[in-house]
């Protein structure tokens, strides 16, 4: 077996499972918490409250549970200089 057919053989299916049973969309990925992602990213939905995705890998009945949900962060903008600046400020003030 070459390396590129072990890696391709760890990747595993999981359906995406709804609570009444209908199972619809297959996202693939090596561990349940990656699909899970591809999945809320898949729904599209910006939600606040934490919505509740249910995998069942594919060939089992092993059913993964998930309580995900997608929020917007406001990222501060400080360049490493700014972030030095302080740092010497800091020191200078706690030698005095």
């Amino acid at each position: 077996m070459s390396g590129y057919e072990r890696i391709m053989a760890e990747i595993r299916n999981f359906v995406l499972r709804e609570k009444n049973g209908k199972e619809d969309g297959v996202f693939t990925g090596h561990q349940p918490r990656q699909a899970a992602l591809k999945a809320l990213i898949a729904a599209k939905e910006q939600n606040q409250k934490p919505v509740e995705l249910r995998l069942r890998e594919r060939g089992t009945k092993k059913v993964h549970i998930f309580k995900a949900g997608q929020k917007l962060l406001q990222l501060q903008r400080t360049s490493q200089m700014d972030a030095c600046k302080d740092q010497q400020a800091e020191c200078k003030e706690s030698r005095r």
